[in-house]
């Protein structure tokens, strides 16, 4: 793990994300509507960083995290750090930056056997999200967000920050509630490139995170 920082104590991170619909997880079958079913969740998380603006202390890391609803085990990420503060914001990339994307496709979380990149020319899928439901006018009422893309007018990385008060324990919510909104048109079910609506999408998802209370 790569990390920068100004000072040397060390300490530990836990810190966990929570895909919810309507402030539920929905790595629970039994917070999932009747409705919808969901098959697959995964979402890429990268270039952690925590910011204690008061002594500007600061550590910066550079790993990426594939978020997968298959392994739930995914959505918890204990850091170990090399500094102790008393940090006040997190800021996290959602998807793989464009400069990551240029040097090519890696191993580890970003290997291609994940399913999470297209070709060298799209990319990496930033996010993706699949299932059914019953208003989707597609066969067997599939639907698939597919959200990336990194170059000029269609880069789909994007980056959040969020004020924090406990930094020994986080739980970051990612809001999906505005993506399944989409289904209810039964005509906006698929997305598979990039394009305007992908970065629409990816906007709204980066806007829509937030500190969960416990």
């Amino acid at each position: 793990m790569t990390w920068l920082s100004t000072a040397g104590v060390s300490g530990q991170i836990a810190l966990s994300f929570v895909p919810t619909l309507s402030n539920y997880s929905i790595l629970s079958d039994n917070n999932i509507p009747e409705s919808l079913t969901i098959d697959v969740f995964k979402m890429y998380i990268g270039n952690l960083a925590f910011y204690d603006t008061e002594s500007k202390n600061w550590i910066k890391y550079h790993d990426y995290y594939l978020l997968d609803s298959s392994n739930p085990e995914s959505f918890s990420i204990n850091i170990n750090t090399e500094i102790s503060a008393d940090f006040d914001s997190i800021q996290f990339g959602i998807g793989v930056d464009s400069l990551t994307h240029e040097q090519g496709a890696f191993s580890g979380a970003l290997d291609p056997i994940h399913g999470m990149y297209w070709t060298w020319q799209s990319g990496y899928i930033n996010f993706k999200l699949e299932g059914k439901c019953r208003s989707c006018n597609t066969r067997n009422h599939d639907f698939q967000f597919h959200l990336g893309g990194y170059a000029h007018g269609y880069n789909t990385y994007r980056q959040v920050t969020l004020a924090i008060e406990d930094i020994d324990q986080l739980t970051i919510e990612l809001p999906l509630d505005f993506i399944i909104d989409q289904l209810d048109s039964g005509d906006k079910c698929t997305i598979m490139s990039p394009g305007d609506r992908a970065v629409e999408l990816s906007e709204i998802l980066a806007t829509q995170c937030k500190i969960k209370e416990l």
